[in-house]
């Protein structure tokens, strides 16, 4: 497969992104990895469109996509993707309009990124009661674990969390 000459362009502005960032502050291998791929897939659902051009309806339509129908999704995992997806992107496009700022904080939003939220959790929690340990489990950990503090933690942890569930 063969790089388009844009698509090559691209490549140039996300590598020169990660080493930005990477500068900035020091950021794990897989969170590195984790942005690189989102940005590599943003770039191809935009066929290569220089970064430079996307629109906030370029940037909408890519979000929008990554939504599934609750039938597809009844736990809305999706939303999650979508909130991870577009942190990554705002914070790229801040520094891609901004590269001069040193403080990131002080990066101004592009017109690309103006407007678009995250959405917010349809659960309260993602876990659900089944997650939670039984009696028996919590008795077993405890007989088991072999450090002593690890052990207390977890008792007053139990203990707390049955407090707070019968209030």
């Amino acid at each position: 497969m063969r790089m388009t000459e844009k698509g090559a362009c691209n490549v140039k502005v996300i590598c020169d992104y990660i080493i930005a960032e990477q500068n900035e502050i020091n950021i794990k291998e897989s969170t590195k990895e984790g942005k690189i791929k989102c940005l590599v897939r943003f770039s191809s659902y935009l066929q290569h469109k220089p970064f430079q051009s996307v629109s906030k309806e370029d940037v909408l339509a890519y979000l929008t996509a990554l939504k599934k129908p609750e039938s597809l999704d009844p736990q809305h995992k999706s939303i999650g993707t979508y909130n991870g997806r577009q942190m990554i992107l705002l914070k790229f496009f801040r520094w891609l309009n901004n590269r001069n700022e040193s403080d990131a904080r002080k990066r101004l939003t592009p017109d690309c990124m103006n407007g678009i939220k995250r959405l917010p959790r349809m659960e309260k929690s993602p876990y659900k009661p089944s997650d939670l340990w039984t009696q028996e489990e919590h008795e077993v950990f405890l007989k088991y674990c072999p450090s002593i503090r690890d052990r207390l933690y977890h008792a007053m942890a139990y203990i707390h969390l049955h407090i707070q569930m019968n209030c």
